[in-house]
């Protein structure tokens, strides 16, 4: 009788060889298929890992878990530089308001508007440009009347709207963008006039002038925009935005302010300067004149030096 295997049958040569098994339909779950020879649709989510006994993960893997944790971490720091920014940016608020409270208000020809008259010590503290003595003579003379409350709002961001119908050369929105420094730039707010940047030093940082319809706009920001020739100032102008775009108050250099340009301060009229401040800024105090006189030898010129200040019209004749 012929016993040869046939079609399907199983065939052992010996305990020492390899048994094979054909059949007419191959199975994929043969015992003996290695796991390189399966299709990559079949890996189970054990392949993960290139070595699931010692848990190692696969490089791609580690990848998304890095950026993951950079992602958090740049979060994080965002978070705790606002955070920083917020409430260290008010501490130099009130001395300001003294200094210009007490600063002495004359006029200023090259401008036509008031300017503050800043001492020395005042200069340094602040970090004042020259921008800022016509700049805060306007807003704290002319504009805010001596309001020292608007004043600390101003210094906090707030968004100031004056009706500007004044011909153009005495038009407020041509003051303020011919200051020293002035620059144009852009911005996330409305105008339909070119937009100005002006340095104002590490304390008041900078003003944003801008004009829409018939009032001219400006605010003061924490931080300059100006990322070609200030990118660290830049970014913490970004920074700002983004506290803004949390916050929904504008962001100050000395405060933060909930009169954006949705809700701004607004100016019907400012006072002119012939009135608000009639004294030239050039002219000589009374002081001026006596240290002058007391400088000079003997009595016939002490006596001509008073006479200059009775002429000033600073000590009365009686």
């Amino acid at each position: 009788m012929d016993r040869s295997p046939g079609p399907g049958s199983l065939n052992v040569e010996g305990p020492l060889h390899s048994s094979t098994y054909s059949s007419s339909e191959p199975t994929s779950d043969s015992p003996n298929e290695s796991t390189e020879a399966r299709s990559p649709d079949l890996q189970s989510d054990t392949d993960l890992f290139t070595e699931s006994g010692r848990g190692q993960m696969d490089p791609k893997n580690k990848c998304w878990v890095k950026s993951l944790v950079c992602l958090v971490l740049f979060i994080l720091v965002l978070a705790v530089s606002m955070l920083v920014r917020h409430f260290s940016r008010g501490s130099e608020l009130e001395p300001l308001v003294i200094a210009i409270e007490s600063s002495h208000i004359c006029y200023h020809a090259a401008t036509r508007t008031c300017a503050l008259d800043f001492n020395a010590p005042q200069v340094a503290e602040f970090d004042l440009h020259p921008a800022e003595h016509p700049l805060f003579g306007f807003l704290f003379a002319q504009l805010l009347q001596k309001d020292k409350e608007q004043m600390r709002k101003i210094l906090k961001g707030a968004h100031i709207s004056v009706n500007d119908t004044a011909r153009d050369e005495d038009s407020i929105y041509r003051f303020l963008t011919t200051l020293p420094g002035a620059h144009k730039r852009i911005s996330s707010h409305r105008s339909d006039r070119a937009q100005y940047g002006i340095p104002e030093g590490h304390v008041v940082s900078t003003l944003l002038v801008g004009h829409l319809n018939q009032d001219t706009w400006f605010q003061l920001e924490g931080a300059p925009w100006s990322p070609g020739s200030n990118p660290g100032g830049s970014l913490l102008h970004i920074l700002d935005f983004l506290e803004y775009g949390l916050t929904h108050h504008n962001v100050g250099p000395l405060g933060t302010s909930d009169n954006t340009d949705k809700h701004p301060l607004k100016f019907n009229s400012i006072v002119p300067a012939a009135e608000a401040c009639p004294k030239d800024c050039n002219a000589p105090s009374a002081t001026v004149l006596l240290q002058r006189a007391l400088r000079q030898k003997g009595r016939h010129s002490f006596l001509k030096g008073v006479m200059l200040v009775r002429d000033a019209g600073t000590v009365r004749s009686d």
